[in-house]
């Protein structure tokens, strides 16, 4: 979301547990590995959903819409579940890595989403920490 004031978070907060009211909990499983710009000299090092891919997409389009009536604008970019693994200060080849292992290495069972979260984050020369504002449940089935 970027910046927002810290009044807007109360706002903020009632959108998303509106976005969410109709969601249930459910499962996602990670499935490839990979580089941003690419493998050879990536920047961010990911891990991508597989399986429940379509259920993250649909909460975020959720979230996002809820959102909007805020005055957040949504991305023009496609969405892709993913985890970021690292940031990379400087760019270094990953495909000796991605040879050696697989998502499945790193996240072999399923990840249980059954809630929902508002975090800020607080740059430090050290790096970012986040700090949960808000936890939303999703509803149970």
């Amino acid at each position: 979301l970027g910046n927002c004031p810290s009044e807007q978070v109360v706002d903020i907060c009632q959108q998303l547990k509106i976005a969410v009211q109709d969601k249930h909990p459910f499962a996602f499983k990670f499935e490839s590995l990979g580089g941003f710009p690419s493998n050879k000299s990536p920047r961010i090092f990911w891990i991508g959903v597989g399986e429940g891919k379509e259920k993250i997409a649909d909460l975020q389009h959720a979230v996002e819409s809820a959102l909007s009536s805020l005055g957040f604008k949504g991305e023009k970019r496609e969405f892709h579940p993913h985890v970021t693994l690292a940031r990379l200060k400087k760019p270094e080849d990953l495909r000796p890595i991605l040879e050696e292992i697989s998502a499945e290495d790193i996240s072999p069972k399923p990840i249980n989403v059954d809630s929902i979260a508002l975090f800020r984050s607080q740059l430090l020369s050290s790096g970012a920490q986040y700090f949960i504002l808000e936890k939303i449940f999703l509803e149970k089935d």
